[in-house]
């Protein structure tokens, strides 16, 4: 199931996704070439079921728990959350990702289900205490029935169950910010704020990933136009170019496959270098990504 799978794979490692990655083939008898794709199935799985029989196929917004939102309500809330976590630079972490507290939680949805759904705060709130409810693991749960994008970290604190989905629905929602304001530089913006933020990488490499072939070229000429401190020795942002190119080779392939490789040529150039001037570290580096 995996053999064709490079990046499914290496996910596969991890005893959670590799969970969520069979229900997928399960349910869909294949798994999709690119881990935003695998992602994308995930989050609807998660604000689904977790039930293990394949004979129920729930859905959200035919649930009675919810009284204003549906599943596409749900999904996009998802992607608001991951974004606005991403930001919060101040709050708990735990293993990456960003813990919050339950009733700064169930503010946060009650304001976004008030403009959203154009209701009553009151109301508002009711149906966030119920959705943070709805899509948090049940712990005390059999382990086959657990279900959930959230999970709950001590007595108040809750997270996204790995911090993945976090960054892939922030992804989504940058995604989605360009395409309803049609203003690409959203996209370019994010990239010259955050583009060597250990906390943001992910995040970039999915939404690149996911670009039409000539906003990817633009998105990849952007991070190599970046003139990052100390890049004649470092090269981060020609290293960060081709790992977003091993991601989703194919949209820079067909949009401007000269600048595909400019790229790979200057990789080439890096590896036969001297390992003692670019050091050793990096040297495998470049060695991993041409490998990728």
């Amino acid at each position: 199931m995996l053999y064709e799978h490079q990046q499914i794979r290496r996910l596969a490692r991890n005893p959670l996704l590799l969970t969520i990655i069979t229900l997928i083939h399960r349910y869909h008898f294949r798994l999709p070439l690119e881990r935003y794709q695998l992602y994308d199935q995930a989050v609807d799985l998660l604000l689904t079921s977790w039930d293990n029989k394949p004979d129920i196929s729930p859905d959200i917004s035919n649930n009675q728990k919810l009284k204003y939102l549906g599943l596409n309500d749900c999904r996009r809330l998802m992607e608001r959350l991951g974004y606005w976590m991403n930001i919060q630079e101040s709050k708990t972490e735990k293993e990456g990702r960003i813990v919050i507290n339950r009733d700064e939680l169930i503010a946060w949805f009650g304001r976004e289900i008030k403009n959203l759904k154009q209701i009553q705060l009151y109301e508002a709130k009711a149906e966030a205490k119920r959705l943070v409810n709805l899509i948090s693991v049940r712990v005390a749960a059999p382990k086959e029935h657990r279900t959930g994008i959230l999970t709950q970290q001590g007595l108040d604190g809750y997270a996204f169950i790995h911090k993945i989905f976090q960054d892939y629905l922030c992804a989504q929602e940058i995604n989605y910010q360009a395409d309803n304001e049609e203003n690409f530089e959203i996209i370019l913006n994010h990239i010259q704020d955050y583009l060597h933020d250990s906390h943001w990488q992910d995040v970039l490499l999915l939404l690149i990933a996911q670009l039409k072939p000539k906003k990817a070229a633009k998105a990849i000429q952007e991070i190599l136009n970046h003139d990052s401190e100390y890049e004649s020795w470092l090269h981060r942002d020609l290293l960060f170019a081709a790992t977003c190119i091993s991601e989703n080779p194919q949209p820079l392939k067909i949009a401007d496959n000269s600048l595909l490789q400019e790229i790979l040529a200057a990789l080439v150039t890096l590896a036969a270098s001297d390992s003692r001037r670019v050091g050793y570290q990096l040297h495998q580096q470049v060695f991993q990504t041409l490998s990728d």
